[in-house]
């Protein structure tokens, strides 16, 4: 009996290889992350060559990521090759969480579960994992930190900056209150965890229930509004 075959998804205008790539995509839009599907390849040599399937530019200084419901051994070997080759980061993601998932204590079982989002460093440092989308408490902004510490995000510098103040400056240089006031004046170490923070559960939920059956198909638009409604 032949293997079951990912099924080609539109949304947005491109044609992703699977439906569990186009979720991703949703997810990203939801959040406004910017992403940029399979940018450029890479001759990874001995006639082997790798497409990652998405580039984040705003995430981390700009990262790539791989999307697999499920990792062969192939898949494995080119994502070391792509790491290994030079200085550029790659998170491999898999199953989107589920609202049971994100409602437990902590991460791991869920991360165990989907193979989600283990991260390949580059300069061939090697792998970890979880990596996992999170937010820095005292800005908002979102990153991909292992065990999903929000304070990573924007590193501790600004963390001790923000704690001792319990503010933060915005772009345009005007002071604000923490957004995410329990963590105010509390958190004295690096990792203020927010991987099940209410915005990414939020995008997490839209993206899940997005439905592609019988030729529909969400638009961006229809995502914000839907993922608006879920933050009301």
């Amino acid at each position: 009996m032949g293997k079951f075959k990912a099924i080609p998804t539109e949304y947005n205008g491109y044609i992703f290889r699977s439906r569990l790539e186009a979720r991703w995509a949703l997810f990203f839009d939801a959040l406004g992350i910017r992403c940029e599907y399979e940018p450029e390849g890479f001759d990874l040599g001995d006639g082997v060559w790798y497409l990652p399937d998405f580039y984040l530019p705003q995430i981390n200084g700009g990262v790539y990521v791989e999307v697999k419901g499920d990792m062969k051994d192939e898949d494995y070997d080119k994502v070391e090759a792509f790491w290994k080759e030079g200085d550029r980061p790659l998170y491999v993601l898999g199953e989107l969480p589920t609202q049971a998932d994100l409602e437990e204590s902590d991460p791991y079982g869920y991360a165990d579960r989907y193979e989600h989002c283990f991260e390949y460093s580059g300069g061939g440092r090697g792998w970890d994992w979880p990596y996992l989308f999170c937010v820095c408490p005292a800005c908002g902004r979102i990153g991909i930190e292992f065990d999903g510490r929000g304070w990573r995000v924007c590193g501790v510098e600004h963390r001790d900056k923000n704690l001792s103040t319990n503010t933060y400056m915005d772009e345009d240089g005007n002071v604000r209150p923490f957004a995410h006031p329990e963590v105010a004046g509390r958190r004295t170490d690096d990792k203020g965890y927010s991987w099940n923070q209410r915005r990414l559960v939020a995008a997490y939920k839209v993206a899940r229930q997005a439905q592609f059956d019988h030729g529909r198909t969400p638009t961006k638009r229809e995502v914000q509004r839907r993922y608006a409604a879920e933050m009301r």
